[in-house]
């Protein structure tokens, strides 16, 4: 064994170690940090690299996940500036000229914006031995790398989505209700339920004072109570000259003499430990138009926050959120039906409601054709599977995507180790069985005489299991060869060839036992469109197909100024989810169109399927009048 095969034996066990200790990280839940940590630090040891650096490009913004090992090189990782959509792996030898050093970069893009990248910096010229093992080492390790790079993405996109579903949530609660109190209540409600006070008061100003609306605890108060008109003065006595107030008992604090006679009161009525009250203004007047009070009954502890900095994050939706209330209060209704009530304006509403009448009559009687759009794709009305007969290697891939081929025409060729293994040894059993069935018959032509018929009588036993063994050792054999001829795919069907990665991903590619290998989809037998109908619609088409088959126009959105005719063929008995999470049935009609060279498998196509005549009010109404029925209480 040479010193270089020696070398490259050597390096496929390290890599192999450090692919299993990798792969065992990455499936335990480990922090990502020390994940790329490891993997830097392993890379560097098995390769024998001095620097090893991984990194991310997010469009064209490059960061360093994790590095081993010290560089005088400049930090810069290669972009191989491929927008592709191929995320499979990519690794290639860099030569520095001027140092003749080796340098292998490898990368793999995570989306259209997103490359994750692995660097590995020699010190010294890497043998061409150890150069193939290190490429699918770094290849290997890049598609586990990039699966704990998404899996940690997809952590913070949750994180995310979580911390703006509960904003979404605090903002509708605070923009509920219509009247002034019901939005109050509501506002009051997650004001508490955010900041975890014990009170929220709400308090409406209109000069010269303020007037109690609402509290969390009490949404429906009596103004005439003592404590209510004891916060009402309070509250006007402190926001009088100051923005804000806050107020803590045992806590130094500076208040003139007006304030601490309201804020005594108030305290002994209400028994609060802490308070802090600030307006609400208008974004335009600059004048107050509501103010909020938050009690606390316990003191907090000393490192604890105050009552101003939980207020701080939502202050802002509060204050939007006020404003809106205070303005739906305000809206002229009032007004509006005053002079839809007047005299002159009678004949008018006469006029108008006539017409919506009328209108209604029309949408119930006068009929319109009801569509439904759905969306699907293109497939192949005959389409051939081919996978894998054995588990093997690929030799040799004959033909190309997209390339018209015969029935019976060579597509792959594959070999099979163990088959061959089997195929020789058969053959070296078969040789040893014929040459000992060829000596028995020569001793035996040779004995002669009364004293060998018992010899004779042994041998001819042995030659009868000679000749067994010999023909069950020629049955295997043509087994074996009949296997090492299906390795051999040929196409079943005249077509074309479909799979767009074909030689990249097969040639000299192990497959086994029933791995997909491509399709061969038969020209001669047409399209199919393939649509996914919404459940909730079904039953239009069902009903219209029973009296003929429904008529469905298509467009390709590759080529959507022609239009495209067919009848809905089948309708599945099954309904399944779609990519998207909804329920959708399976529906196909045959393409009925001359020009089939445009069209090609997985094409999307947007279509309308007509469902018959409805009335128009219905047709245009048809969401609405789905979503009524669906609900329990209607």
């Amino acid at each position: 064994m040479t010193d270089p095969q020696h070398l490259a034996d050597h390096a496929w066990k390290d890599a192999q170690a450090l692919v299993e200790r990798i792969e065992q990280a990455a499936r335990s839940n480990v922090p990502v940090a020390k994940f790329f940590n490891d993997l830097t630090s392993g890379l560097r040891l098995t390769t024998g690299a001095s620097t090893v650096a991984i990194g991310v490009t997010d469009r064209q913004k490059q960061s360093i996940l994790a590095r081993s090992g010290i560089s005088i090189h400049d930090d810069q990782i290669v972009d191989f500036d491929d927008h592709s959509v191929d995320h499979a792996p990519r690794s290639e030898w860099i030569s520095d000229e001027s140092q003749d050093l080796g340098r292998l970069v490898a990368a793999q893009r995570i989306h259209r914006d997103v490359q994750l990248n692995i660097d590995l910096r020699f010190d010294r010229p890497v043998e061409f031995a150890l150069r193939q093992p290190l490429n699918e080492l770094v290849e290997v390790v890049m598609e586990l790398a990039a699966t704990v790079y998404t899996r940690c993405q997809l952590n913070e996109l949750r994180v995310e989505l979580a911390h703006r579903t509960n904003r979404d949530a605090l903002i509708s609660q605070l923009n509920e209700g219509l009247a002034l109190s019901d939005s109050f209540s509501s506002i009051a409600s997650a004001i508490a339920s955010q900041t975890l006070v014990d009170r929220v008061s709400l308090l409406r100003f209109k000069s010269p004072r303020y007037r109690l609306i609402t509290t969390s605890t009490q949404p429906v108060i009596d103004r005439r109570a003592r404590q209510s008109r004891l916060l009402e003065r309070l509250a006007a006595t402190t926001l009088e000259n100051a923005d804000r107030f806050t107020f803590t008992v045992g806590a130094p604090s500076e208040v003139n003499q007006d304030t601490i006679e309201s804020l005594d009161g108030y305290l002994h009525e209400s028994g609060c430990r802490e308070i802090h009250i600030e307006p609400i203004r208008d974004k335009q007047k600059h004048h107050a138009i509501a103010a909020i009070v938050l009690e606390r009954f316990r003191t907090a502890s000393a490192d604890g926050p105050s009552i101003d900095s939980l207020l701080d994050p939502i202050r802002e939706p509060v204050s939007q959120a006020v404003r809106s209330a205070i303005r739906r209060d305000d809206a002229p209704w009032g007004l509006i039906a005053s002079r839809l009530a007047a005299a002159t304006n009678r004949r008018r509403a006469s006029f108008a409601a006539a017409g919506l009448l009328m209108l209604i009559l029309a949408s119930c009687w006068v009929p319109a054709t009801l569509k439904i759009p759905v969306e699907g794709r293109v497939i192949a009305t005959r389409q051939s599977r081919l996978y894998a007969p054995a588990e093997g290697i690929v030799v040799d891939v004959v033909v190309n995507n997209g390339q018209h081929v015969r029935k019976a025409q060579t597509l792959v060729i594959l070999r099979s180790p163990n088959l061959d293994l089997q195929q020789r040894n058969m053959q070296g059993a078969l040789s040893t069985a014929r040459t000992r069935l060829d000596s028995l018959i020569a001793n035996r032509s040779r004995s002669g005489g009364l004293a060998s018929r018992e010899r004779e009588s042994n041998g001819s036993a042995d030659e009868q299991v000679l000749k067994t063994e010999i023909e069950g050792l020629e049955k295997q054999l043509q087994l074996v060869r009949a296997q090492q001829d299906r390795l051999t795919i040929v196409s079943p069907i005249d077509g074309k060839v479909d799979r767009w990665d074909l030689q990249r991903s097969l040639i000299a590619r192990p497959v086994t036992h029933g791995q997909y290998l491509l399709d061969v989809n038969s020209i001669a037998d047409g399209w199919t469109v393939e649509l996914d109908l919404p459940e909730e619609n079904v039953n239009y088409v069902l009903d219209q197909q029973r009296l003929h088959p429904c008529r469905c126009t298509f467009r390709l959105r590759s080529n959507p100024t022609k239009t495209h005719d067919g009848m809905i063929q089948e309708i599945a008995e099954v309904a399944h989810l779609n990519p998207q999470g909804k329920s959708v049935i399976r529906v196909t009609l045959p393409i009925q169109s001359d020009a089939t060279d445009n069209f090609r498998t997985g094409a999307s196509v947007t279509a309308q399927i007509d469902c018959g005549q409805r009335p128009i009010g219905f047709v245009w109404l048809r969401g609405l009048i789905q979503w009524s029925r669906s609900q329990t209480w209607f």
